[in-house]
């Protein structure tokens, strides 16, 4: 239950189609704020997001410049090298921990590409922040293409946090936080 004035952080925003969704939430006051990397979707993300905060930058488990590797024909811009990518570029990476220090966040979507451990890595000291996680643990990491949920779920699981949901389609998981 999405109420008013709720965080909602979107990492792998790509271009906002999220908030998009979100928007249509009637008579809703959301605090969105979206990361994207990728110069091309980070534009269209800026527009469809115009009214909300959104940052151009990697999430992480650590603070550095880092080379990013676009395909955006396949949607899968990432920090791991995908099978299918156009280019690479150099972006900054940070940790989600550094950024949002004190935000309670009802909702952080996760869809990074393969790098799911490593962004929930770069939020251990603000877990207990978080009430819910929505992360696509399907099959993007790397060139071998693994699903990231042999990771993820035991680090969430250790974290306080249960599944609520999975949806199959697309591997999609739901977390909710027993600590919050």
């Amino acid at each position: 239950p999405i109420k008013d004035n709720d965080y909602i952080v979107d990492c792998g925003a790509n271009i906002g189609e999220f908030y998009i969704a979100l928007s249509k939430l009637k008579n809703k006051k959301l605090n969105y704020i979206g990361f994207e990397p990728s110069p091309k979707e980070f534009k269209c993300l800026s527009i469809n997001a115009s009214n909300q905060k959104y940052e151009q930058m990697a999430l992480s488990n650590s603070s550095k410049k880092q080379k990013f590797y676009i395909s955006s024909e396949e949607a899968d811009n990432s920090l791991i090298e995908p099978k299918i990518f156009s280019n690479f570029i150099y972006v900054k990476t940070n940790r989600l921990d550094r950024v949002l220090t004190n935000t309670r966040i009802k909702l952080l979507k996760i869809d990074a590409e393969g790098c799911e451990i490593e962004l929930l890595q770069g939020c251990e000291a603000i877990l207990n922040n978080i009430q819910y996680i929505s992360v696509d643990l399907g099959p993007e990491r790397g060139l071998e293409a693994k699903p990231t949920f042999r990771e993820v779920i035991p680090f969430l699981i250790n974290k306080g946090f249960s599944i609520e949901k999975i949806s199959q389609k697309r591997y999609t998981f739901l977390f909710l936080n027993h600590n919050f």
